[in-house]
């Protein structure tokens, strides 16, 4: 690991000194029809109020999905059925085909796994079953606001994004809307949730440079994450975007963050090519980056038995890798035994816009290192 971090991966810290860095850009005044929300699930939630009154019926959702994304679902007590995903997390389309015409849906949410679109063929079966059903697209693992000619977000009636998952924002997220419905204003609130995101950015920034002395720090910070996470959970925070964020965004350097994104994922790509020992770890999930992709992280899969293992020998040097996901219990182990085998083995590789390549090349010799203790 470089020398001058303390942790590599996790939550994404802020520095005070982005707080007053140059205006660069306003992306919100570039988007037409949009609405700010303060989270991603708030936005599905957004979504589902308004259109609620043509929800008569079962909405569809993927198999593979964390249960953020439930939520809003629950709360507006709107009844939810699942399709399969395959294991490279494609849309089952002989599965989805079957699912709409047995429950003929009122709506169907599909997602943009780590930032990919969906394929051709994918894309063409979703914009036939749009013409009978409502069809939300989630993008809040990135790729819809990084490129100025983005991949995902143009085939739902809806598409949302959550900018705190792939910047260092402490909240944020954006709803786009391509219908004649009107999404309801939702006034920007310094909430605790944002709040304590805020306070645990700083912090964790203060704690990954050594600015601050203090033995509790690292245990300070995480406690407010998991703070925030906790109010989050309870329920759904209908507010816009912070203003806070909004300034932050801004000041952001969106295309340097995705092109940092994208050479970080090809020069792991490219070591796995080269490295055989590597897939004594695991092997990639995704093996091309299409243009314009600002990928969220480096997915690879490692076996069932081993990956507990292999997540605490990197985590023992500092290096956190996320699982994306756990599913939530309402998705049934016996009717997508495929999409739970992912769940089992995913492991998601930290490369974003922090890192460079002698980063990739530390990450890599932890992976290394990691694989003779298997």
């Amino acid at each position: 690991m470089r020398h001058r971090f303390k942790a590599f991966g996790g939550e994404m810290e802020l520095s005070p000194e982005m707080l007053t860095a140059p205006l660069t850009h306003n992306i919100l005044s570039q988007v037409s029809c949009h609405q700010t929300v303060v989270t991603g699930r708030t936005g599905i939630k957004l979504i589902l109020q308004a259109i609620k009154e043509e929800l008569n019926g079962v909405f569809l959702l993927p198999a593979y999905l964390c249960s953020s994304v439930l939520q809003p679902f629950q709360e507006e007590k709107i009844e939810i059925a699942f399709y399969n995903v395959n294991s490279d997390l494609s849309l089952d389309l002989i599965d989805l085909i079957r699912q709409v015409e047995t429950l003929s849906p009122k709506g169907l949410l599909f997602i943009n796994y780590f930032g990919f679109p969906v394929t051709q063929k994918v894309k063409e079966t979703l914009l036939y079953i749009k013409k009978n059903c409502w069809l939300i697209e989630d993008c809040v693992q990135g790729s819809m606001i990084e490129s100025a000619h983005p991949v995902v977000g143009k085939i739902g009636h809806f598409s949302l994004t959550s900018f705190r998952k792939y910047l260092p924002l402490p909240d944020g997220g954006l709803v786009n809307n391509n219908t004649e419905y009107t999404l309801a204003y939702l006034p920007p609130t310094l909430s605790e949730f944002v709040r304590y995101r805020l306070l645990g950015k700083l912090l964790r920034y203060e704690f990954i440079h050594d600015n601050l002395n203090y033995p509790k720090l690292e245990e300070l910070y995480l406690n407010l994450f998991a703070t925030a996470e906790k109010e989050l959970d309870t329920q759904t925070p209908m507010q816009g975007m912070s203003e806070i964020s909004q300034d932050l965004l801004k000041r952001l350097n969106l295309s340097s963050a995705m092109e940092k994104r994208r050479s970080n994922f090809l020069f792991i790509l490219q070591a796995f090519a080269e490295i055989p020992k590597l897939h004594s770890i695991g092997i990639p999930l995704i093996t091309e980056l299409p243009e314009e992709v600002s990928p969220l992280a480096f997915p690879i899969r490692v076996r069932t038995e081993k990956r507990e293992q292999v997540r605490s020998e990197l985590q023992s040097q500092k290096v956190f890798c996320p699982i994306h996901w756990h599913l939530p219990q309402a998705v049934q182990e016996t009717q997508f035994p495929e999409t739970y085998q992912i769940s089992k083995e995913i492991l998601s590789l930290p490369i974003d816009q922090r890192y460079n390549n002698n980063d990739m090349n530390c990450l890599i010799d932890q992976l290394l290192a990691a694989s003779q203790n298997l």
